[in-house]
């Protein structure tokens, strides 16, 4: 579904594409979503997000699963065929540009590369400087979740499952690429940059610092980890924020990197989400909370709100508004409030629709939802 929030009183339900057309993925990128259905690729014009226009479909070579765009190109995954590219740069004459040898199972793309898991040998990284010739600049030997990179300057840190953590150096496209692997003592889970650390989550151990001076040799910075485990981090200033099982976790960097004394302020269990709107984080667990984090070292917990019955499955943030996706197996709801006041968010608008959400992103005035499709997510 597209949600048009231009209006955040009246919000609309954009076209159902899904249940029109059968749709597993897509991807946007300006007024341009870019799809797929059975075997064709698809492409709409949402300037008007609640009246999609069609704007070209073409054949693809087989069943495609997987779709990412970004400027005027999409590439598009089919199971045991090339990745086709397709340029909408003209959306009157949207043209296929080529294709690319490889299976591309999970596409993400980041920083101008296409980054993949799952290829004959591995995980890849693709340079998109020709955005119709992608060129792979790194094939790594091992499995990783591409939203789990993190980088640092020409180089990206992947959680390589229960072998720790491997360093990519990606900065020198076209030449060899040296990969090194540091152990940990169990898997890792997140990860996180600032300047010459890398901070990541050891489902065991907990926080662990590592200096990455060196990103080839990364070096265990000598402190006691810190045992707290969550699936996401942000650094604010010289804090690392933590969505932890129990609440927000505030820890201090020192100067030298290292992780100084930590703080939890208890809140939402298990939360799903996290995001930044100015001075406040909103944590979505079996609850919604509000810390304002104008001292970051010092969350201060200034409201919990459960505004929904049924479970909140994501959140995101944009110019003043919050979005909230939750909903049963059968009926999805996204609720819209202002943060005029951020810590008495007001609802200002709801669209239903007949799906479970399980994530919403937010750009200016147009939230997507992904939705629950036969019990998968896309």
């Amino acid at each position: 579904f597209l949600i048009d929030v231009s209006d955040p009183e009246n919000p609309a339900v954009g076209v159902d594409i899904v249940e029109e057309l059968g749709l597993f993925d897509f991807a946007i990128s300006g007024t341009t979503l870019a799809t797929f259905s059975d075997a064709a690729a698809l492409f709409f014009d949402i300037t008007d997000p609640t009246a999609p226009v069609p704007l070209g479909a073409f054949p693809l070579g087989g069943m495609a699963t997987r779709i990412a765009a970004a400027g005027s190109h999409a590439y598009i995954h089919i199971n045991n065929a090339p990745l086709e590219i397709f340029d909408f740069s003209d959306p009157q004459s949207i043209i296929p540009t080529g294709s690319v040898e490889g299976i591309f199972e999970t596409l993400v793309i980041n920083e101008g590369r296409l980054l993949s898991d799952a290829s004959p040998s591995g995980a890849t990284i693709s340079s998109l400087e020709d955005p119709a010739n992608p060129v792979i600049e790194a094939a790594i030997p091992f499995v990783i979740t591409p939203s789990n990179l993190s980088f640092s300057g020409g180089y990206a840190f992947a959680p390589d499952g229960f072998r720790g953590f491997s360093t990519l150096d990606i900065s020198r496209p076209g030449a060899p690429f040296s990969i090194a692997l540091t152990p940990a003592p169990d898997a890792i889970i997140a990860s996180a940059t600032r300047g010459d650390h890398l901070y990541v989550v050891d489902i065991s151990e907990g926080i662990l610092t590592y200096d990455i001076t060196d990103p080839l040799a990364p070096l265990p910075v000598p402190s006691a980890p810190l045992p707290f485990v969550g699936r996401k981090m942000r650094i604010v200033d010289d804090t690392l924020l933590v969505a932890e099982s129990d609440g927000l976790l505030s820890v201090k960097i020192r100067p030298d990197g290292s992780l100084g004394a930590a703080t939890l302020i208890p809140g939402s269990l298990f939360p799903v989400d996290m995001t930044i709107e100015g001075n406040r984080s909103y944590l979505a667990g079996d609850e919604l909370d509000i810390f304002d984090i104008s001292d970051p070292r010092n969350p201060v917990l200034t409201a919990t709100l459960i505004p929904l019955p049924e479970r909140i499955r994501g959140i995101a943030s944009s110019e003043g508004r919050l979005a909230v996706v939750s909903g049963n197996n059968s009926v999805g709801r996204l609720t819209l409030l202002t943060l005029a006041d951020p810590d008495a968010p007001q609802v200002i608008g709801v669209a239903e629709y007949a799906r479970k959400g399980t994530g919403v992103r937010m750009a200016g005035d147009t939230a997507a939802v992904a939705v629950d499709r036969n019990g998968v997510s896309f």
